[in-house]
């Protein structure tokens, strides 16, 4: 669901799918919008989705692409990012989650901003998320290619 990307993604302005290849596999579009004097930053990932048969572990992995879709002017495109969340499992209903991002932000961001992207995104992108997927809105979905603990 990329169009809800802005409902718990922090800095998270614009998201939406570029092309949509498999189930497990597509292209997306995300417009992070910095603070001023900032420019925001877009990127284009190719997007794999996977489960693990023993652990039944789920993980999405991103990597950037360019070439994709026409640079919006005055944004900085991402040239260089991996990125990925592993859904992991623990027993009685619940979930470990884990997100690990590799990018080049393209130019010199200030030491402020440096550390709220490393700091305070991460955690509020996971307290939005923890919000999103306790609301009704995802209660009965499925997906063919997931298996259930």
């Amino acid at each position: 669901d990329a169009a809800a990307c802005t409902d718990w993604a922090a800095l998270c302005a614009k998201a939406e799918l570029v092309e949509i290849l498999s189930e497990t596999e597509g292209y997306v579009y995300t417009l992070n919008d910095l603070p001023w004097p900032i420019s925001d930053r877009d990127v284009v990932a190719h997007v794999l989705w996977s489960q693990s048969p023993t652990d039944l572990a789920v993980t999405m992995s991103a990597t950037v692409v360019s070439g994709k879709l026409p640079i919006e002017e005055g944004v900085v495109r991402l040239s260089y990012g991996v990125s990925s969340w592993q859904f992991i499992p623990v027993g009685m209903g619940k979930i470990e989650i884990v997100s690990h991002a590799h990018l080049d932000p393209g130019g010199v961001t200030p030491a402020w901003l440096t550390n709220r992207l490393l700091v305070d995104s991460p955690f509020d992108t996971m307290v939005g998320m923890r919000e999103m997927t306790n609301a009704d809105r995802y209660k009965n979905s499925s997906f063919e290619f997931l298996s259930e603990p």
